[in-house]
């Protein structure tokens, strides 16, 4: 009896002991350590997601196609190429150097709304995950491996995409020129006019996607100052415009005290 009571409770503080820690950790230690050559099959998913941001980014490369795709607010921009062999070749060694099939992660079971990046790598019938989204986190000593090859990849996808991006003549329409009322506007969520910042200094080309592009204005009350000795916002908002590989020019208007942004 005495014995029976023993093991039962040896048994409860086992089970206690697993409970008490809510982190479960996986691990990528199948397969080979390295991609030592080229295979026809090399599949590389990257996705990004922003959590409660409205974002989503994806990345598909392989030996034969590759894609980009951006999506905010609905829109999506989609843009591919066909990857150059010595491209490959160098993510494969970025992989290599990194320990990729090493790399670690915990899961956590309480957290909310969190987005992060996913990288899967498939290869000769294998498939590592790289997970950093959601409920699972790089382990610590793993983390700058995962950074170095999360950043590679961003760099040579964004390469990529520069490459396809569309240059236009910018205008600025005697309305937008001549206003008292500062104007800031962010392209593709990158700050790229401020009045009061270039007076006569305003950028004479812009780089924008082929397809849905998106701008936020803000546009501000002349001589105004307030919080911080910052100018006193009048009006604001959020468009979008779509440019073809035929597109020449895009003009900034201002018409009542809202910000257009057209394509000709």
């Amino acid at each position: 009896m005495n014995r029976a009571i023993i093991s039962l409770s040896a048994c409860f503080f086992i089970i206690l002991f697993s409970c008490a820690d809510k982190s479960i950790t996986t691990a990528n230690t199948d397969g080979e350590d390295s991609l030592n050559y080229l295979s026809s099959d090399i599949v590389i998913k990257y996705s990004n997601a922003g959590g409660m941001s409205p974002f989503s980014e994806n990345i598909f490369i392989s030996n034969d196609s590759a894609s980009w795709k951006y999506g905010r607010y609905r829109e999506q921009i989609i843009l591919a190429w066909v990857p150059q062999p010595n491209d490959i070749e160098s993510i494969i060694q970025v992989l290599n150097d990194n320990k990729y099939s090493k790399i670690q992660s915990d899961r956590k079971e309480e957290v909310y709304d969190r987005g992060g990046m996913h990288i899967k790598i498939s290869y000769q019938n294998q498939m590592i995950d790289l997970n950093n989204s959601g409920l699972n986190f790089i382990k610590q000593e793993w983390q700058e491996n995962f950074r170095a090859i999360q950043q590679y990849i961003n760099d040579y996808v964004q390469g990529e995409v520069e490459k396809q991006m569309l240059t236009l003549e910018f205008v600025q329409a005697p309305s937008a020129q001549n206003s008292a009322e500062p104007v800031k506007v962010w392209l593709n969520n990158q700050l790229f006019y401020d009045s009061k910042e270039q007076q006569n200094q305003a950028p004479q080309s812009i780089n924008i996607y082929p397809g849905v592009n998106k701008y936020e204005w803000t546009l501000y009350y002349a001589d105004s100052v307030g919080f911080n000795n910052r100018p006193v916002r009048k009006n604001g908002g959020e468009s979008k415009f779509d440019a073809a590989q035929s597109s020449k020019s895009i003009t900034l208007e201002i018409v009542e005290s809202e910000i257009i942004m057209k394509v000709d």
